[in-house]
């Protein structure tokens, strides 16, 4: 953890230098909400697909787009939030990996609705420990002098993986799709059953 400037009656210490542990942790944070923005990427890839599968209505692609998970991301912050005052952060960034990692895979092994309805709820409630104990973090470890930075550097970083992780992703499931559905091209893809694979 990062040393603080401080003052002493009228004496005014010279700031340490940020840590390069400080700069690693916001590294491995960064990380993370690269690959959280894919997994939230990858089923808007892959929706058309997984609709016409699982025979889906309209409403109920909605619903697993919109409501499974972004109501319940917005909503979990919240007490994700006061959880991150009062418990250990890193062992809580830790336990929303594992979760949004296995609803994720249980995505890719769902065949119904309900099944993948449940899957991206998990995957919203795994995904929403991370903003809010990322920026908590980051805030401890940089000195405020250098706080203002280190915030922009990954708030800038979030966005760019952000937009760039649609096109990894699309790789990522193309790569998956060929290698275990056969390298035979298709003008359907990702081809009928597939889809699934790319989330395994």
């Amino acid at each position: 953890m990062a040393i603080y400037s401080q003052t002493v009656g009228n004496s005014r210490v010279v700031p340490a230098r940020t840590s390069l542990a400080a700069w690693y942790a916001m590294g491995v944070l960064m990380l993370a909400t690269l690959f959280s923005f894919i997994d939230r990427y990858i089923f808007n890839l892959l929706l058309p697909q997984i609709q016409h599968d699982l025979h889906l209505t309209d409403t109920r692609a909605s619903l697993l787009q919109g409501v499974a998970f972004g109501i319940f991301y917005s909503v979990m912050a919240i007490p994700f939030g006061l959880l991150v005052d009062r418990t250990n952060r890193r062992n809580l960034v830790a336990a929303g990996i594992t979760v949004w990692t296995l609803a994720t895979i249980s995505c890719g092994m769902s065949s119904s609705f309900a099944q993948l309805l449940a899957a991206r709820i998990g995957v919203g409630v795994g995904e929403a420990v991370l903003m809010p104990a990322a920026m908590s973090i980051i805030v401890d470890l940089f000195p405020p002098e250098r706080r203002g930075r280190a915030l922009g550097i990954f708030t800038t970083a979030v966005f760019i993986g952000g937009g760039g992780s649609v096109r990894v992703t699309w790789w990522c499931c193309r790569f998956l799709a060929h290698w275990r559905c056969g390298k035979r091209r298709s003008s359907r893809w990702p081809r009928p059953g597939c889809w699934s694979h790319c989330w395994r």
